[in-house]
């Protein structure tokens, strides 16, 4: 909620009275050892959707979540040897996490897969949790490997919504392809990439 605070003062807005409708003191953002539940959560996009018109507002959301984000779990991923190992360490410990989605991975002709399946209704605030959560796919793995190795690390994102703009703006945004009214949300990128190392690979750090 603290970094989405932040996303609501980029558009100009105060995040108080949105702290407010979610029953989240002001305070508590800047307290690490601060508690908010998970209908707190929702109830802050909820006011944030309300308050600001923006379709891209998810994607803008996940560009937040650095795998720094994450504590000693986004540590332990990127110690990680390889992007598969890496993978699976957040998988085994994705309750941990801030998704609202059950996250699997899986592998299909050539292809790995990282699947989102529903595990709440979410109603209208589905797409911006969804889009938070591909983008922040997309930003923590850029944050894990320079620049000049990120070729190929999508090959395409398929969404199960209609496209709330146009299929050319979220192609430049995600920088692959982008499928909407699929029948699943997902990931989709070369097999090969799993066994790629990870520059900061470190055993020592990841037990």
């Amino acid at each position: 909620v603290s970094l989405l605070a932040q996303l609501v003062e980029d558009y100009g807005l105060p995040p108080e009275p949105m702290l407010a409708k979610a029953g989240i003191a002001a305070e508590l953002l800047t307290n690490p050892k601060a508690h908010i539940s998970q209908q707190q959560d929702i109830n802050f996009v909820q006011a944030m959707l309300e308050a600001i018109d923006d379709p891209l507002i998810g994607f803008k959301a996940g560009q937040r979540y650095r795998i720094s984000a994450f504590g000693t779990i986004g540590l332990a991923a990127v110690s990680s040897e390889t992007v598969g190992d890496a993978i699976d360490f957040f998988m085994k410990y994705i309750q941990l996490s801030y998704t609202h989605f059950d996250v699997f991975t899986f592998k299909e002709q050539g292809k790995a897969i990282i699947r989102f399946k529903d595990q709440y209704e979410l109603a209208n605030l589905r797409r911006f949790y969804l889009e938070r959560d591909f983008a922040f796919v997309m930003v923590s793995t850029r944050g894990m490997f320079p620049r000049s190795l990120e070729h190929h690390s999508f090959k395409a994102i398929h969404f199960d919504f209609e496209c709330p703009t146009t299929k050319e703006q979220y192609e430049a945004l995600f920088e692959c392809s982008v499928s909407f009214s699929q029948p699943f949300n997902e990931i989709q990128f070369d097999d090969s990439y799993l066994d790629r190392p990870l520059p900061q690979a470190n055993p020592l750090s990841r037990q």
